[in-house]
C-alpha cells in the first residue's frame, strides 16, 4: 500500500511539472465543454474522501439543488480541486474541509474552506509562486512540489476565472 500510494504521489508531482512546463511554454490546450459542474465536484470529494477519512478529516460537499452547467475545461477544473482539496487535508489535523459550489450573478464559485492553521497574510502570495512553500529545510514535514497552487491559480485564469485565499 505504501508503496502504492507513493507511486501515485510521484505520479501526481510529475503531471503537476508537465502541466507547469506545458503552461510556460504556451501549450497547454484546453478542451474546452459544457460541463455540469456540481456532479463534477461532488465526484472529486467522493474520490478524496478515503485521504481525509485516513486523518479523521470530515470531507463536506456544499451544493446547491438542481445542476449547474458552465463552459470549462472539466479536467483541468478536476485538476484545480483536486489541488485544492488536497492541500487542506494535507494541512488540517483535524475538524473538517468544506467543498462549496454556489452560483452569483454571472459566475460560479467553488470554495475550499477547512479546520487548518491558515496562512500568514504575509505568506499568501508565496504559496501561489512556483515551487513556492510555507516551509522549509531539512524541518519542513509535508511533502510536495509547491507546484500544485501556482499550477491551480494559471488554469483557474486560462479558464477566465481566479483563485484566491481568505
Amino acid at each position: 500500500k505504501r508503496i502504492k500510494a507513493g507511486a501515485w504521489h510521484l505520479i501526481g508531482i510529475i503531471d503537476e511539472i508537465l502541466t507547469y512546463a506545458r503552461m510556460e511554454a504556451g501549450r497547454l490546450d484546453l478542451m474546452l465543454d459544457r460541463t455540469e459542474v456540481i456532479g463534477l465536484a461532488a465526484e472529486t470529494a467522493a474520490f478524496l474522501e478515503p485521504a481525509a477519512g485516513a486523518k479523521n478529516l470530515e470531507l463536506r460537499t456544499i451544493v446547491p439543488e438542481g445542476k449547474l452547467f458552465m463552459e470549462i475545461d472539466a479536467l483541468r477544473l478536476r485538476q484545480v480541486l483536486i489541488n485544492l482539496i488536497g492541500n487542506a487535508i494535507k494541512f488540517t489535523e483535524s475538524g473538517h474541509i468544506d467543498l462549496e459550489v454556489n452560483r452569483t450573478d454571472k459566475r460560479i464559485n467553488f470554495i475550499v474552506r477547512d479546520t487548518g492553521p491558515g496562512i500568514p497574510p504575509t505568506q499568501q502570495t508565496k504559496i501561489f509562486e512556483p515551487f513556492g512553500q510555507l516551509e522549509q529545510g531539512k524541518s519542513r514535514q509535508k511533502g510536495g512540489s509547491g507546484l500544485g497552487l501556482a499550477v491551480s491559480r494559471d488554469l483557474a485564469r486560462l479558464m477566465n476565472g481566479d483563485l484566491v485565499i481568505e
